[in-house]
């Protein structure tokens, strides 16, 4: 657990193609600790890590308009991590949008 981070979510914007970015207090979680070798291209193996990621419903508005495009956090800048899979809405027991979770590869 990396604790409480500062998260950078840069978009897209699906209407005008325009990027932007926001930032928010969310939480790191280390899925493996040890890096996977993976290889997006053969013959080129790469070292990557992958972490869960929890970010506040606060994103909601700006997933309203965009799509993520990648992603900052932990003293990575302009590292542009990657979703594995896209933010997951978590609900409370009242059906309202609790945070979101996505896995995401940073190499």
């Amino acid at each position: 657990m990396l604790g409480r981070d500062k998260i950078t979510v840069h978009f897209r914007d699906r209407s005008t193609n325009a990027e932007f970015s926001r930032t928010v207090y969310g939480t790191v979680v280390t899925e493996q600790l040890d890096g996977k070798v993976v290889e997006p291209m053969p013959g080129r193996p790469v070292f990557a890590n992958f972490y869960r990621v929890i970010v506040p419903r606060s994103v909601q508005t700006a997933l309203a308009v965009a799509s993520v495009t990648s992603i900052d956090f932990a003293g990575r800048e302009t590292a542009y991590s990657r979703f594995e899979n896209g933010l997951t809405p978590i609900y409370d027991g009242r059906g309202r949008v609790r945070h979101y979770e996505g896995v995401v590869r940073s190499s």
